[in-house]
C-alpha cells in the first residue's frame, strides 16, 4: 500500500496554534518557511521541489511572509537579485 504525503504550508503563528490545540504534535513534519526567514529578513530564498520539478523563489520580506513568490519549472530562467548577470533555468538545479 502507497502512502501519500500531503504538503501544505502554515505561517508560524498557525503552526503554533495547531500545536496549542493538539493539532500537531512533536511527530509531525511541518515545513517553517515564510514566516521564519521573511521575519528575520532573508532577502531571497529558493526552494527546490523535486517532487513538482520546478524552483519556488520567494522575494521581498516582510514581517508576515513574503511579497513575491515565483513557481518556476524546466526552462524557466531563473536571476539571483544580489547577482543580476547570474542566471540559471529551473532545470539545471534538479537532480
Amino acid at each position: 500500500m502507497a502512502v501519500r504525503l500531503v504538503r501544505r504550508r502554515f505561517t508560524v503563528d498557525e503552526y503554533y496554534r495547531m500545536a496549542e490545540a493538539g493539532i500537531l504534535d512533536e511527530d509531525d513534519r511541518v515545513e517553517l518557511l515564510e514566516g521564519v526567514y521573511a521575519r528575520y529578513g532573508i532577502g531571497e530564498v529558493w526552494v527546490v521541489d523535486l517532487q513538482r520539478r520546478g524552483v519556488d523563489v520567494y522575494r521581498t520580506p516582510a514581517p508576515d511572509g513574503y511579497r513575491s513568490v515565483q513557481r518556476t519549472a524546466g526552462g524557466d530562467l531563473l536571476t539571483v537579485e544580489a547577482l543580476p548577470d547570474l542566471a540559471f533555468q529551473a532545470q539545471d538545479l534538479l537532480i
